[in-house]
């Protein structure tokens, strides 16, 4: 155990040295366009927790010119510091994460250095406000080349050089940079192939001031002595619903659609299957993790079993609110729930400025509404694939366009097992140097996934490179060596 934050960190740099980690130079041959401009072997969209996981997989693996880039300001990448609203993360403390299962970079670790073993074993689930300065922490240990405040713009092929063009622009400046690539992985989490969006059929006809998003920086200090109304009872509408009462609304309402599941799919397949009916010499030991096989494998099994998987874990929705979760939500009690009432429409009241929600036969009327709906799936939604949309496979080209899935997931890309974007046609084989980590299991479950798939899509890079440029490098050395 390490008594100060120096300590861990020498020891962590101290190892890392040992794999030549730190060093800038690649054995990748290094790359130019004809116009002089470096090819990079890696471009990471998005430098949250799943970017850095990657980033840090690839530099141990000696790929490593990578950039990162993120529209988000330096440490403010993911929702954690913007619309995550819990106070703590859904997820028990002890569930390894960017780490890729490195003692030495773990949150335990860095936890107990930065502050102190006694404080570690007292909590259960990690203070939001911990992990921003964890993965601030981690970004900084791997030294990340991170190009922040920039957003991707368009992604498409350029034949003549044999690589991938990102477009960029720095927010608040229209001037465009291009890095070129010869990978591409996507990491912006789970709009990565969709949008946050209210439901048009809901918000049609609305002013803009009667309702916000979820993801939207909320002004909950406007709120205060309004009723509100959140649409969504997963976990951030609750998450929400929590941080309206704190501001100090008259009231708060949740609407849900379906029914409470009883208990939490993931975390009863966290806690584990317990086999001693079966052998009792193993009485006294831990169940084994079954999220871990879900998470690691759900990608390798035949596409129907894979539906069939997918089908019963989200059968309640991505992130629901189930008795386990709402046992920890604050002011619970200041809340009315209407479980099972969907909402069916939204009219909007002029003369008093409200709306009026109306449900099952039912009619409420609010002040504001926040919608905690989820994401609106599909391609057709990120404007930076426009050039390439067409060429990728969906999983409506694999089922037929009218079945409909799991959560929308007909719209979305149909990954490889290694998390590749496919190509829908043979002369579109370009689009397989695009990887996503925006996998529908991944971005759902989130932190556990992390070491399981970066490590599988780390591997992957490094060996389609190798296959495609590692070969040439090999041959330069032996042929030096035989000339002299």
């Amino acid at each position: 155990m390490f008594h100060t934050i120096h300590e861990l960190e020498m020891a962590i740099r101290d190892w890392l040295d040992e794999y030549r980690f730190y060093s800038k130079q690649s054995w990748v041959p290094p790359g130019v366009t004809d116009a002089g401009e470096k090819i990079h072997d890696v471009v990471v969209v998005g430098a949250g927790q799943s970017g850095l996981a990657l980033t840090y997989s690839l530099k141990l693996r000696g790929v490593r010119r990578i950039v990162a880039v993120d529209a988000q300001k330096a440490d403010q990448s993911g929702p954690w510091s913007t619309f995550a609203r819990m106070t703590h993360l859904r997820t028990p403390k002890n569930v390894p994460g960017p780490e890729c299962f490195n003692p030495l970079l773990s949150f335990r670790a860095w936890f107990c250095a930065a502050y102190t073993k006694e404080q570690y074993d007292q909590i259960t689930f990690i203070a939001t406000e911990h992990w921003r300065e964890y993965l601030a922490w981690f970004r900084r240990m791997i030294d990340v080349d991170t190009r922040n405040e920039t957003r991707v713009t368009s992604i498409r092929w350029n034949a003549s050089e044999s690589c991938l063009e990102v477009a960029t622009e720095r927010i608040g400046d229209a001037a465009s940079k291009v890095l070129y690539t010869r990978r591409v992985c996507l990491a912006t989490g789970i709009t990565s192939a969709g949008r946050w969006s209210a439901p048009a059929e809901l918000v049609r006809g609305l002013p803009e001031s009667a309702y916000t998003g979820a993801w939207e920086d909320i002004p909950f200090g406007d709120l205060v002595g309004q009723d509100v109304a959140v649409i969504g009872a997963g976990a951030s509408g609750f998450d929400n619903a929590t941080a309206a009462i704190d501001a100090g609304c008259e009231s708060v309402a949740i609407f849900s659609r379906s029914p409470f599941p009883r208990g939490d799919t993931f975390f009863d397949l966290w806690r584990g299957r317990n086999d001693t009916a079966t052998f009792p010499n193993e009485t006294g030991s831990p169940a084994a993790d079954l999220l871990d096989p879900l998470v690691a494998y759900n990608a390798n099994v035949s596409d129907d079993e894979r539906l069939r998987i997918l089908s019963s874990v989200f059968r309640a929705g991505r992130s629901p609110a189930n008795s386990e979760y709402l046992s920890r939500v604050r002011q619970l009690d200041k809340m009315s729930v209407y479980e099972e009432e969907p909402v069916d429409r939204i009219e909007y009241l002029s003369e008093s400025n409200r709306v009026a929600v109306h449900s099952k036969g039912n009619i409420h009327e609010f002040d504001k509404l926040i919608f905690a709906t989820g994401v609106e799936p599909g391609l057709k939604h990120r404007p930076e694939f426009d050039a390439i949309r067409d060429h990728i496979l969906t999983w409506a080209d694999v089922v037929g366009d009218d079945r409909k899935l799991v959560l929308g997931l007909e719209a979305y890309p149909k990954l490889t097992s290694s998390f590749r974007l496919q190509p829908n046609s043979p002369e579109n084989a370009f689009v397989s140097n695009i990887y996503s980590l925006a996998d529908i299991v991944h971005t759902t479950v989130g932190l556990q996934s992390i070491p399981h798939v970066v490590t599988v899509v780390a591997d992957d890079i490094g060996r389609s490179l190798f296959q495609a440029h590692g070969i040439e490098s090999v041959a330069l050395i032996v042929d030096r060596q035989e000339s002299q």
